[in-house]
């Protein structure tokens, strides 16, 4: 076994951008027997959303039955006995054992994903009861849950508004904000829930707020102050903080992130992360970006590669790893990566899309294939006509046409209008009629 594990690392060590991750990470599970099943690669392909981090806590814990027992007491009615745990579980609960039966039923169906029906359940209970805050916090989350973020802010506006001395209710009208895109009033709500919990006399203090208060400072790019949330937050886990092992990878990976765009060394910040949670396409990620900031190549693309493991399907991925191969000269694979990228972007990888075909388009240069080159860089600038790879298409094509002419004559025949503007970004239609001339490029000058 030990020499098999030793055989699966030196292939992650040795794999390019064409190995098959999806065979290393079989091989992966065959090693460890005993450890539970890799996760499907995941539907988003872009960052976490924010109102991702808005799912209700379980409230019908502690369940020992799986998952699917748990479906099937939506559909025939909770027996009794769990409902009691349930019950006894629901914050804010009323003291009427049929009111919190139904707040606690509902709390279930959010988290067994059943949204439309946890929202008409809360329905039926606000049509009775306006103003009970476990109703309307259990109906905003499953709207957020749907991406109606506008409806769970008019129910968290209310919960705020019954009970402004909870903090629950500022926490998740905040996280609400911060989805929106309302950075300053977002802040504002958690400042009030972190004072409100600093003056708790309860033991268990809710560590997340200060993550979800750093994540929204790390928006505002507010570096410094971000980082100094996310540890305290660490801090709460260390005093015994009840938060799941996931939810501190996520506060070490932030931390990371800080420390990077404050110039500092955010390795050791990832790692810990990663112990806690080994299965973080993100994380990954961060890892090889900070390993290739500081030089270390071979470091970078371990990272990436596991990071590709983790969810094949994650296109960033691919993204990162055609820079790193494009960063140390070998374009092939980098362009094999970047092909990647661009076959697996979502509607919110567009960004990743077009860099990926820009960057390409360097590697068929760099190459001398110009012809190829010029493919990329019209598919580039037909998803975003004012990128910046037309300069690199208008260079490429004066090469791909001129490299051979021996009266050419690179200094003179572009004009300095045209460099500058290359150099300062200048928009295109500043400069498009200083352009280099030399014609179509041909197919190739490549040996």
């Amino acid at each position: 076994a030990a020499k098999a594990q030793n055989a699966w690392r030196a292939g992650v060590d040795a794999a390019t951008a064409g190995s098959d991750v999806v065979v290393l990470r079989e091989l992966e599970q065959l090693l460890t027997d005993d450890a539970p099943p890799p996760p499907k690669p995941s539907v988003a392909r872009g960052p976490r959303s924010p109102q991702a981090d808005l799912a209700m806590v379980v409230a019908a814990a502690p369940v020992r039955e799986t998952s699917k027992e748990a479906e099937r007491w939506v559909d025939k009615g909770v027996p009794q006995d769990v409902l009691a745990q349930a019950r006894g579980a629901v914050e804010h609960r009323t003291g009427q054992d049929d009111v919190d039966d139904a707040i606690a039923t509902g709390y279930l169906l959010v988290n067994t994903n059943r949204l439309d029906q946890a929202i008409a359940a809360f329905d039926d209970l606000l049509s009775k009861h306006p103003r009970l805050v476990a109703a309307r916090l259990g109906r905003g989350s499953a709207r957020a849950l749907q991406d109606d973020l506008q409806g769970a802010l008019e129910d968290f506006d209310v919960a705020v508004e019954v009970a402004p001395h909870v903090t629950d209710c500022l926490k998740r009208r905040g996280q609400s904000l911060a989805a929106l895109g309302r950075l300053d009033d977002a802040l504002r709500d958690l400042n009030a829930a972190v004072t409100l919990e600093e003056k708790s006399s309860s033991s268990e203090f809710d560590a997340d707020l200060y993550h979800q208060r750093g994540a929204v400072q790390h928006r505002l790019q507010d570096y410094r102050t971000a980082a100094r949330d996310f540890a305290l937050a660490l801090e709460k886990d260390e005093e015994g903080s009840q938060r799941p092992r996931q939810e501190a990878a996520r506060t070490w990976n932030m931390l990371g992130l800080c420390e990077a765009q404050l110039g500092l060394v955010a390795h050791e910040s990832f790692v810990k992360s990663l112990e806690l949670d080994a299965t973080s396409r993100e994380t990954w990620l961060n890892l090889g970006q900070a390993a290739r900031d500081r030089g270390d190549a071979d470091a970078a693309k371990r990272a990436f590669m596991r990071c590709i493991a983790t969810d094949p399907a994650f296109c960033r991925g691919h993204h990162a790893l055609g820079l790193l191969m494009y960063g140390t000269g070998d374009f092939l694979k980098a362009t094999a990566s970047f092909k990647r990228c661009v076959a697996l972007a979502q509607k919110e990888d567009a960004d990743a899309a077009v860099g990926a075909l820009y960057y390409a388009g360097l590697c068929w240069s760099a190459l001398g294939v110009f012809e190829k080159a010029e493919e990329y860089f019209v598919r580039a600038l037909a998803r975003d006509p004012g990128h910046v790879c037309w300069y690199a298409r208008q260079l490429g094509r004066f090469y791909g046409a001129a490299l051979d002419n021996a009266t050419a004559d690179a200094e003179k025949d572009i004009l300095g209008v045209f460099k500058e503007g290359h150099c300062k970004r200048h928009a295109i239609a500043l400069v498009a009629s200083a352009a280099p001339r030399k014609g179509k490029c041909r197919p190739s000058v490549a040996a």
